[in-house]
């Protein structure tokens, strides 16, 4: 009896550990499917232009009719279609109208001669409903049609108005190999082939970092699936791990959980909604910290001009440099340029409160001289920061901007005698790094704030963003965008006036959408 309970609570143990929590939840709306409802029609109607239907023979009175080259010659703007969510399991597509024009070559064998022509079809109220399933395989979605309901029937014209009598006979046979056809090709084009394309996808995407940037190591995204899709009436939401890290044997794992993203209530002006957990930076932060990466060089060449003196151990006679202030440093390094080393002691942590981003981070900054032959550590500071940062999308660029850095330094050790005397230099110490943050730092990160980062850096070969939008999510460490998301991998293919329409109806996005 005790083993079986034993079993039962590692049973459920484990159903715990496998429910992971996504770091990044992207909510797919009504606007959203009505553009895939777009896209997805113009590539199943370019196939079915191109459908093979099956040749047919049919005995009336006596003599055989044999219909063959059964073609789609145009296909009419005429059709309407709509893709609606099916709670807890998917969605279903309901294309409605089709006026395809075809022509079949028809043999007409009467007793002891031949008839031979083109029959031609006008299709009436055809059309058909597809119901789909979409289900987690691994770490990528697995959709799949489980139902085709094909409706509509045909009316025949022959060439021939002779055999127009048994236009009648023909329709249902035709009616149905048209309407099998049409399952046929939506089944083959979803099931197989656009599945196809899906099972082929990498989930994790290597993310391009300026190279100006210092690190050392290329940033890989895992965008995949951390469970089923959950479908509701107006909206589908997809869980997605949303990790960002460094493939190196230095780094540990990453244990952090990810907040758990709460319900929140439908929102429409946007194609989808992404909510993003501190998790995904906090991640990338982790995998940089363990490899290094979180480590900058400041130089003399980085200095605005009026400081650069100050990085000199010589200088003229009035001029002011470091050797005026430390003549051991002057008489021991002669006519040397410094330069500090500052870099992370600890992995720096992101907290989200009502949109804002605070960065906390621990460093350690050596000021050296290089004496001829290595360099050698002159002090050594420590210190933390918090960086408030207000982030926008503007210009279809993401734009940041520091507010504040709030710091809290002090010297840690120091090889110069004279600094040894802490307390009666603590107070400078402090005055040069507050100096080296307002004139350098801050300037110089916002600059590139400023400047932006592409949406398309954000997208892949698969998607892009537009229109992008952040919001408050009113939840601690769970940031809110809401943006249009467009295929970009698969054929360019002209699109229907109602989505060309449906772009330009795109509403401002507002906090009262998220409640």
């Amino acid at each position: 009896m005790n083993n079986k309970i034993l079993f039962v609570l590692i049973i459920s143990f484990c159903a715990v550990l496998a429910d992971v929590r996504p770091g990044i939840r992207v909510r797919v709306t009504e606007k959203g499917l009505n553009y895939i409802n777009n896209f997805a029609l113009e590539n199943l109607i370019g196939k079915m232009k191109s459908a093979k239907i099956p040749d047919t023979k049919k005995t009336l009175l006596g003599s055989t009719i044999t219909l063959s080259n059964i073609k789609i010659e145009e296909m009419p703007e005429t059709f309407q279609s709509t893709m609606t969510l099916t709670e807890k399991v998917g969605f279903s597509w309901n294309v409605r109208n089709l006026t395809p024009k075809i022509t079949i070559k028809y043999s007409f064998k009467l007793f002891w001669s031949t008839y031979t022509g083109t029959i031609n079809v006008q299709a009436r109220k055809l059309g058909f409903k597809l119901k789909f399933s979409v289900k987690k395989k691994g770490n990528k979605p697995h959709i799949k049609v489980y139902s085709c309901s094909p409706v509509g029937n045909v009316q025949l014209s022959f060439d021939n108005s002779i055999f127009n009598a048994a236009s009648s006979y023909l329709e249902e046979t035709i009616s149905e190999e048209i309407k099998n056809e049409i399952c046929n090709t939506a089944l083959k084009e979803i099931n197989n082939e656009a599945q196809t394309q899906i099972d082929k996808l990498n989930m994790v995407y290597n993310v391009q970092t300026d190279k100006n940037s210092g690190f050392k190591a290329n940033l890989l995204f895992d965008f995949g699936l951390t469970g089923n899709p959950v479908f509701k009436p107006h909206f589908a939401n997809i869980p997605l791990k949303g990790q960002i890290y460094i493939n190196d044997s230095r780094v540990p794992p990453f244990r952090e959980q990810p907040v758990k993203i709460p319900e929140f209530s439908a929102s429409h002006s946007k194609m989808a909604y992404i909510f993003l957990t501190s998790h995904v930076v906090n991640s990338a932060l982790h995998s940089l910290y363990h490899t290094d990466n979180l480590k900058y060089v400041i130089n003399q060449d980085l200095l605005p001009e009026k400081y650069k003196k100050y990085m000199e151990t010589t200088c003229e006679e009035g001029a002011m440099c470091l050797g005026k202030f430390f003549e051991e440093v002057k008489n021991k390094y002669p006519n040397k340029i410094l330069k500090a080393v500052v870099k992370a002691t600890e992995s720096p942590k992101l907290k989200i409160t009502d949109g804002q981003l605070l960065l906390s981070s621990k460093f350690e900054c050596n000021v050296t001289v290089n004496s001829g032959k290595r360099d050698v550590v002159l002090m050594t500071t420590e210190g933390k920061l918090n960086n408030l940062m207000v982030v926008k999308f503007q210009n279809e660029r993401v734009k940041f901007k520091i507010y504040d850095l709030m710091q809290d330094v002090k010297l840690k050790s120091s090889n110069v005698e004279k600094l040894k005397k802490v307390s009666k230099y603590q107070f400078m110490i402090g005055s040069v790094v507050t100096a080296l943050e307002r004139d350098i730092i801050l300037p110089y990160i916002n600059k590139k704030g400023e400047e932006g980062i592409p949406l398309s850096e954000f997208g892949s070969k698969l998607f892009s963003l537009s229109n992008t939008k952040i919001i408050n999510s009113g939840v601690e460490d769970v940031l809110a965008v809401g943006t249009d998301i467009y295929l970009n991998s698969l054929p360019t293919l002209k699109l229907t006036k109602s989505l060309t329409k449906l772009q330009q109806q795109d509403a401002e996005l507002t906090l009262d959408e998220l409640y």
